[in-house]
């Protein structure tokens, strides 16, 4: 999978064991913050969000953003307003010009030998 165009993905925390690749399931916390720092939401209101690398079936932020994680591994991601769609369908008050910022920490890859 190519990474969108104007995401922006540093490591914080690198982690150990396998990268995580398309077709892996993960459990997956995360922070999204508007890009002045604003708290828009935390999984850790309804706990680790697990989803299916590939499916496109959560925001691009945490997708492709978790790509090439490894356990325990932490990431910041920076959505630009264009590829925030999804947010946007969640968020209806959230500017369409808003720059958005994913904190990232890979719990689990499935058939994995560690979890944190």
């Amino acid at each position: 999978m190519k990474p969108a165009k104007g995401l922006k993905v540093k490591d914080i925390t690198l982690g150990s064991g396998p990268a995580t690749k398309v077709g892996d399931d993960v459990l997956v916390e995360f922070e999204c913050h508007l890009n002045r720092g604003d708290l828009l939401y935390s999984s850790k209101e309804q706990g680790a969000v697990k989803l299916r690398i590939g499916q496109r079936n959560t925001v691009i932020g945490i997708e492709q953003g978790v790509i090439g994680m490894r356990i325990g591994g932490t990431r910041d991601v920076r959505v630009p307003a264009h590829l925030a769609h999804m947010e946007q369908r969640f968020f209806p008050n959230l500017s369409t010009d808003s720059m958005l910022r994913y904190s990232l920490r890979l719990r689990s890859i499935d058939n994995a030998t560690q979890i944190i």
